[in-house]
């Protein structure tokens, strides 16, 4: 017996409504065109706030697909784009299914076409779909380089001794003199010898302290930024490439 297996994914949380429309769009085309064939609806597998750069393969909901999907199964995708945003991960998944006999049904093309010039529009579209992500990462990395140019708060976190005011896309930084006091404090345990796992416990036993460094890394990236000027740099990773780089001054 074959079976109809329906498959969705969104990238970030704040699309996860798009879940009940990707499951309806999968099984009314399982209703209209599978299961009068006698095909049995297997269910639908969907990966949550999953980036389509990860490989089908080794998302949660594609792995379980990728191995219970046997010859003469179906899997249903609303858009192609849920299911790769990567040529190469695009033409060898689909091709590795395909040799086992699966259909891969993707409705807004009909993929599983299988002479030359279907393959030829089917690896147009995910190349495509591989491009608009690519411009996607770069339109937000030039507006993440370019707040921060700006001196003005670019991610979730926030850089240290400021804090941030104000609500999107108005978000401003203002000093925050507690903070650095507390920092200016975590120098001097620095410049007496403290590890900077001890001088991240003692700033988890402040009492009323807004934001603690807890780790060890964290406690690094306070002192360094306290001695480098208060850089506005939200986030360690951030500040830490910068200070490699030598372009720590360019955000203080």
């Amino acid at each position: 017996m074959n079976f109809c297996y329906g498959y969705g994914r969104h990238s970030t949380r704040k699309q996860s409504m798009t879940r009940s429309v990707q499951a309806s769009r999968t099984e009314d085309h399982w209703r209209r065109m599978l299961e009068p064939e006698g095909v049995r609806w297997g269910g639908f597998h969907y990966d949550a706030a999953t980036s389509a750069s990860k490989p089908f393969s080794e998302r949660e909901a594609g792995r379980q697909l990728f191995v219970m999907a046997r010859p003469g199964d179906h899997i249903v995708v609303s858009k192609l784009d849920r299911l790769f945003r990567k040529l190469l991960d695009g033409v060898s998944t689909i091709e590795q299914l395909e040799n086992r006999g699966v259909t891969i049904h993707a409705l807004d093309y009909p993929i599983g076409a299988n002479d030359a010039i279907g393959r030829l529009i089917r690896n147009l579209l995910l190349s495509m779909a591989e491009l608009e992500r690519e411009l996607a990462r770069e339109r937000t990395e030039a507006v993440f380089h370019s707040r921060m140019e700006q001196g003005l708060p670019a991610s979730k976190g926030c850089a240290v001794g400021w804090r941030v005011c104000g609500e999107k896309p108005r978000r401003y930084y203002r000093v925050d003199e507690d903070e650095r006091r507390m920092v200016r404090r975590m120098i001097e345990l620095r410049e007496v010898g403290e590890s900077y796992d001890d001088i991240a416990l003692w700033t988890m036993r402040q009492r009323g302290a807004k934001r603690t460094f807890p780790t060890g890394i964290m406690a690094k990236w306070a002192v360094e930024a306290g001695l480098a000027g208060w850089p506005k740099i939200g986030g360690y990773r951030s500040f830490f490439k910068l200070q490699q780089a030598g372009e720590l001054l360019t955000y203080c």
